[in-house]
């Protein structure tokens, strides 16, 4: 030990040595520094419990929002395809309808035509 007391920090470092020292310490208190000493250990314990459940929680938050975005990026995808197919048949419903106009104008053209002949032959 030092002069002051206090054991080498190279002991220290010496896991039955530490405890050693440890054990002589708690020897020496009242009883209710030892209830405080406890109370102390309880609450770092507590701190510590804490930090690991708030860790496992922010995995799991973490793992959910993967999840989320997931499923956020399939709507987009699934609302991108039917936005796709929306404008397909908006497409071919514009085909259909310049067909119809095309063939109402051969019809009005055969029409004239017939008329135009039969016309002639009085």
């Amino acid at each position: 030990t030092g002069k002051d007391g206090a054991v080498d920090r190279e002991l220290m470092e010496d896991d039955t040595i530490r405890m050693a020292v440890e054990i002589c310490e708690e020897g020496a208190f009242t009883r209710e520094e030892m209830e405080a000493y406890e109370a102390y250990w309880d609450h770092i314990t507590l701190e510590v419990e804490i930090a690991e459940e708030s860790e496992e929680n922010k995995k799991q938050l973490q793992y959910k929002n993967k999840i989320i975005e997931a499923k956020d990026k399939a709507l987009e995808d699934k609302d991108k395809a039917l936005e796709d197919k929306d404008k397909a048949l908006e497409d071919n419903k514009k085909a259909l309808e310049d067909k119809d106009k095309a063939l109402e104008d051969k019809d009005r053209l055969i029409e004239e035509l017939k008329k135009q002949l039969s016309a002639r032959s009085l």
